[in-house]
């Protein structure tokens, strides 16, 4: 059931407290507010506003311009548009933060039958570059540290295109219970594509091993049901569709929950063009 539209624009003060739990792994040293905490608070001001539960359904456009960290004071702007949908504009000060188009329906309360959790999946025997575990090994290819790495294992890589078995720990801050935000399907998809662009720098010779990297954008992203498992082997595959250093799109898909396109800042080494 999609909700009747806002009354009208809306604007709320936020603050980013210097110990919210979204910083947690994200990343160790520099914490940096992930780019799915934004859709977070959005979802929870347009519940607020509303008066009932909401969860994001789809992510018609997003772009994540700048970087937040704790103790950023922030201010959320809200405005009603069609079918039901709400634009958003988050901004720090006369910066934008971020800014973009969600399309909301009402909390189900889903309980964790009704999120479709995953049969144990197989052991990977598709194609992966080398022998060597060490070189698929997440831990090594991702800035993330837990609970924020959800990536555990390559599956299947092949040129521009990654297959990853992912987990959402029952410690991670989006974590509802058994179940959490559909919107967590953007976070599986951006590391999915993280792991990709290691692994392809080091088939071609060049530096491996982790490079920090942001989700910046998104469309057409869409799931159902509204939430995800948590404990439970998810599928995650991405493809890349256009690259122009520092930025990616990749094509990606939460086998049985999610699919869209994700955008990807690479920060880039002294080597890099």
């Amino acid at each position: 059931m999609i909700l009747p539209v806002l009354p009208g624009p809306v604007s709320v003060p936020l603050r980013i407290e210097d110990d919210a739990p979204w910083f947690a792994g994200h990343f160790p040293g520099a914490p940096i507010l992930p780019g799915i905490a934004h859709l977070a608070l959005v979802e929870r001001e347009v519940g607020r506003v509303l008066g009932e539960p909401v969860r994001i359904a789809a992510v018609l456009s997003l772009r994540l311009r700048v970087p937040l960290g704790p103790g950023d004071a922030l201010a959320l702007r809200l405005v009603p548009a069609e079918g039901g949908a709400v634009r958003f504009e988050i901004a720090r000060g006369v910066e934008r933060a971020s800014q973009g188009t969600v399309a909301v329906t009402a909390d189900p309360g889903t309980p964790l039958a009704e999120a479709r959790v995953p049969s144990p999946l197989p052991a990977a025997t598709a194609a992966i570059a080398g022998d060597d575990s060490s070189s698929t090994d997440p831990a090594a290819l991702l800035p993330h540290a837990p609970p924020a790495r959800l990536v555990e294992s390559v599956r299947e890589h092949r040129p521009d295109a990654l297959t990853v078995r992912a987990r959402i720990p029952p410690g991670s801050p989006f974590a509802e219970g058994s179940v959490v935000p559909g919107l967590v399907a953007l976070e599986l998809a951006a590391q999915a594509a993280a792991t990709l662009e290691a692994l392809e720098r080091a088939a071609r010779g060049e530096p491996g091993g982790a490079r920090r990297g942001y989700l910046v954008g998104a469309r057409d992203a869409r799931w159902a049901p509204v939430h995800l498992p948590v404990d439970a082997p998810l599928e995650v595959r991405v493809a890349l569709e256009a690259r122009a250093l520092p930025l990616s799109h990749y094509r990606f898909e939460v086998a049985g929950y999610a699919s869209g396109t994700v955008a990807t800042f690479l920060q880039l080494g002294d080597g890099d063009r």
